[in-house]
């Protein structure tokens, strides 16, 4: 399932092109890791009760922001405030959590490595991308992560 939304997201959003002296690099829209790991926290961190069965992941894509909504609240003695600091992390779902840890991904990583690093790989990422870092919003019955699609410096303060 990460795979493929992952794919989904990269078949719907921009590349941005930049140049570098004689080079032109390209860049997607959004930092492919920082998605990588919303996606699959949302997946693994996601709320699977007999209430919330039924409830999907959903990705939405708007030309100002990609938002990322999991069924479920944050999960245990965790608040926004706390997400991304070291020794900061609460499962709901351990066994998967497990599963996942030894699946492999396209890119020969784990799925994902269960040392609480999503939310600070996600905000390093789009720093490194030279844009605003992601929103998170936690809604009791959803969790949100909003990455905004504009950059914090304009792109002559970039190349400069």
């Amino acid at each position: 399932m990460a795979q493929e939304a992952l794919a989904f997201i990269k078949r719907n959003m921009q590349r941005r092109s930049i140049v570098m002296g004689l080079f032109r690099q390209e860049e997607w829209e959004y930092p492919e890791v920082a998605l990588r790991e919303a996606i699959v926290n949302a997946l693994v961190h996601r709320d699977y009760s007999v209430g919330a069965r039924g409830t999907q992941v959903q990705i939405e894509m708007y030309p100002d922001r990609l938002l990322v909504r999991s069924p479920g609240g944050l999960y245990g003695p965790v608040a926004i405030e706390e997400l991304g600091l070291r020794g900061t992390s609460s499962s709901r779902n351990r066994a998967l959590l497990k599963i996942l840890v030894d699946a492999p991904f396209e890119d020969g990583r784990t799925v994902c490595e269960n040392v609480g690093s999503g939310i600070f790989t996600m905000r390093r990422a789009m720093a490194d991308a030279g844009m605003e870092p992601p929103v998170f919003s936690d809604n009791v019955s959803t969790f949100e992560v909003t990455f905004p699609n504009h950059p914090l410096l304009d792109q002559d303060t970039l190349s400069g």
